[in-house]
């Protein structure tokens, strides 16, 4: 005798959501990386995107290239080292600002200029008026300019000056802005820094925030809090504490490169263990989920939308692109049974596997017969439309 049993594949734990996510029931298009023409370098250590000029940066170990549109980059200037973006005002207008060691190149809407700034930084942020930055040959050292902002040196009342942070928690990695605070990403953990006001003001919080090692380059604030990325996973900073990040690709991306925050989302350039591929997760701090996309991302900035760029071109990370949704199941036990019917409430091409032998389905819209055995499966769903429903069915035989 044998007996009929149904799966639901839209409820439950899936493999794998890329481009797409599950909301009451429905597997809806979700962010994915859409291509946009023209050229970019190969190479790519970091992408800028300046505010204030309209204008987009890739750089590479040897040379800034520069773009009006975030495509088709031309080369501008030579540069080496550790460098980093900041934004400025230079006699009522904005610049951008790339900062190479003692050098800065700085870009107005019509000009640029390479000279040296008076300083040697390796990181650095702008802060109240001042850039702050680490030392390029002590970083445990943070310094900061002068009242006048990127040239100003000068050690002098409310002048340049500098503290040296303890030990402790390792060298200094990055410095961020959240709110009126500096964080100094540490090695292994974050120093609080309130410099605000005059520089007699400034002083170095104590609080416990020791983690597990961080990756450089992998903090951005989002809905509110600093996230950032350690050899233990996804870490969150609220101002005091510093917290683990549980979503559902956790134990899934490692290897991070960069990250942006935009729209209350992190995202962040890794390998993926259920794709075998480079992508960027996107965690959504609202929603307390996360999600991925499939792209391969040497650096990533943020304009009106993401955008990701590696060796094969620029890319947006928006809506319209295709999806993948897959998700294992074996009907609740681990006997022989036949499924005999994937039901779509939509429109996507199907592949069904039992780990030995693949059927695919193109255009399915409906119900399609598989007749594939096996103990346990894997369905793959691509599509660019939402599916309102997704099924399958089998035949097990009640042996007795």
């Amino acid at each position: 005798m044998s007996f009929k049993k149904s799966v639901n594949l839209l409820e439950g734990g899936s493999v794998c959501e890329v481009g797409c996510r599950i909301s009451r029931g429905q597997l809806l298009p979700s962010l994915c990386a859409v291509k946009l023409d023209g050229s970019v370098p190969s190479g790519i250590t970091g992408a800028y995107h300046s505010a204030g000029t309209g204008k987009y940066f890739l750089c590479t170990d040897s040379r800034v290239y520069v773009s009006d549109g975030g495509t088709g980059f031309t080369q501008s200037e030579p540069i080496a080292g550790e460098p980093f973006f900041i934004e400025d005002i230079y006699e009522g207008n904005p610049r951008a600002v790339i900062v190479n060691g003692s050098n800065a190149i700085t870009y107005s809407g019509f000009s640029q200029r390479a000279f040296s700034y008076g300083a040697k930084l390796c990181c650095g942020v702008m802060h109240c008026g001042r850039l702050f930055g680490v030392d390029g040959d002590d970083r445990f050292k943070v310094r900061w300019s002068g009242e006048g902002g990127l040239c100003d040196w000068e050690q002098k009342i409310n002048g340049s000056g500098s503290v040296t942070l303890d030990p402790e928690r390792g060298t200094v990695l990055d410095l961020v802005e959240y709110g009126e605070k500096l964080i100094a990403l540490r090695k292994s953990g974050l120093t609080v820094l309130s410099m605000f006001g005059a520089p007699e003001n400034f002083s170095v919080g104590l609080t416990d925030t020791d983690c597990a090692e961080i990756y450089r380059g992998t903090a951005k604030v989002a809905g509110g809090k600093l996230l950032f990325y350690t050899t233990d996973g996804l870490r969150a900073f609220d101002g005091s504490t510093v917290k683990t990040v549980e979503h559902n690709y956790s134990r899934d991306v490692s290897a991070p490169v960069c990250a942006a925050a935009f729209d209350g989302k992190y995202f962040l350039s890794c390998y993926s263990k259920s794709l075998n591929s480079d992508a960027v997760l996107c965690y959504d701090t609202a929603e307390g989920a996360s999600r991925l996309i499939d792209c391969k991302a040497e650096g990533l900035c943020t304009a009106d939308a993401v955008f990701a760029y590696n060796s094969l071109g620029a890319y947006r990370l928006g809506y319209g692109g295709k999806f993948l949704f897959a998700n294992a199941f074996d009907f609740g036990d681990d006997r022989e049974k036949t499924v005999t019917k994937i039901f779509v409430s939509g429109n996507a091409d199907i592949e069904i596997s039992n780990g030995r032998i693949s059927r695919r389905f193109t255009g399915v819209s409906g119900a399609v017969r598989p007749r594939l055995r096996g103990k346990s499966f894997t369905v793959k769903v691509t599509g660019t439309t939402p599916l309102y429903g997704l099924s399958a069915t089998a035949e097990e035989c009640n042996a007795v």
